[in-house]
């Protein structure tokens, strides 16, 4: 289980990141690094101590970048600098198919099936309710339990292999789980060149 954090500044400028670590690890970390970062600026100019570190959310480890900049998105952050290696939300639209929205490049809307471009709800909207948010233990040990669905790898229609979860295969062949998960449940076409398919349950 990975966390989204937020970093607030004397300015009220806001800083958000996700870690699988505990936040005072992360925290130790920052005061440590160097750089010209945004955020390292901001330590240097307000001092290290005067910024306000708070957990946001708990998030599947999988999940955890795609929230993050879902988040820096739609707070307009003013201390992230998403470019190159941390760019997972540029450019990226969002699209719903009616249950669940997600951001995709707009030159591969055409590879999904049943979804149509835009959102279903607003976070702003949902962060006096659910952001920031203390969770139950009972709530976080289920959110924590990994998908044990089968998944099987076609190519061509020509079976390949079986694994444990799309999370597990999303490991082995370097894909994003989450884009396996909607290929399976037949949200998405393709993945990675490869389709993928839930093992069906035998009805007693």
């Amino acid at each position: 289980m990975a966390i989204i954090y937020k970093i607030t500044n004397p300015k009220k400028e806001i800083y958000i990141g996700t870690t699988i670590t505990k936040l005072w690890k992360r925290k130790s970390l920052h005061r440590m690094e160097r750089g010209k970062s945004l955020i390292n600026s901001s330590f240097h100019k307000y001092g290290f101590n005067n910024h306000i570190f708070d957990e946001v959310c708990n998030v599947n480890d999988e999940d955890r970048f795609e929230l993050e900049h879902f988040m820096i998105q739609e707070f307009e952050t003013e201390l992230n600098q998403v470019k190159e290696y941390n760019n997972t939300a540029q450019y990226k639209i969002w699209v719903n198919d009616g249950i669940k929205e997600f951001q995709i490049y707009p030159d591969n809307f055409k590879e999904f099936i049943n979804i149509k471009k835009g959102r279903i709800y607003d976070i702003r909207s949902l962060g006096k309710s659910n952001i920031g948010r203390k969770h139950s233990k009972e709530s976080v040990a289920n959110r924590s339990k990994p998908n044990m669905k089968v998944v099987h790898q076609y190519k061509d229609d020509v079976f390949i292999r079986s694994f444990e979860s799309a999370a597990e295969a999303g490991k082995v062949l370097n894909l994003c789980s989450s884009t396996i998960s909607k290929n399976c449940k037949g949200i998405r076409k393709v993945t990675g060149g490869y389709k993928f398919y839930y093992e069906k349950k035998e009805k007693n």
